[in-house]
């Protein structure tokens, strides 16, 4: 079971960045199918709505400011909420954690190439959600190894 939600939730996260990469956006109805798919895995359970949207809401007050200052766009910020839905806070604050690593790493990389290669100053930005697919990964392999 813990391997076909890998595989959902893998497959979520590539068309997230895919849509993000060809149009700067993360549609919606991805977020929904998201939702709903989380909400169907946790169907052997008896329903609870309350932490449902306790954890579908979570994410999303702790990056709003992230998103007010532009670090975060709106899109991952609600990547980040639907990967609640299937994982617990603990395990969703680590793939956060790692994801910040991975973005501070490609903008130091960044960075340096625009210093030290072509000395140019540019205003860029990343696609974020590529970070959140390689935390994924990463802690996917993580949880494999332990």
């Amino acid at each position: 079971m813990q391997c076909m939600k890998a595989m959902m939730i893998l497959t979520l996260l590539i068309a997230a960045v895919y849509f993000d990469l060809k149009t700067d956006k993360v549609p919606n109805e991805l977020i929904v199918l998201g939702y709903l798919i989380g909400a169907l895995t946790q169907i052997h359970a008896p329903p609870d709505v309350r932490q449902f949207i306790v954890s579908v809401v979570w994410p999303i007050a702790l990056l709003y400011p992230l998103f007010l200052i532009r670090g975060l766009g709106a899109g991952d910020i609600k990547l980040f909420s639907v990967l609640s839905v299937f994982y617990s806070p603990a395990i969703l604050m680590q793939i956060m954690i790692f994801s910040l690593f991975i973005g501070a790493a490609v903008c130091f990389c960044n960075w340096i190439v625009c210093q030290f290669v072509t000395r140019t100053i540019t205003k860029s930005y990343i696609h974020y959600t590529v970070c959140i697919l390689f935390s994924f990964l990463f802690q996917f392999i993580w949880e494999a190894m332990a």
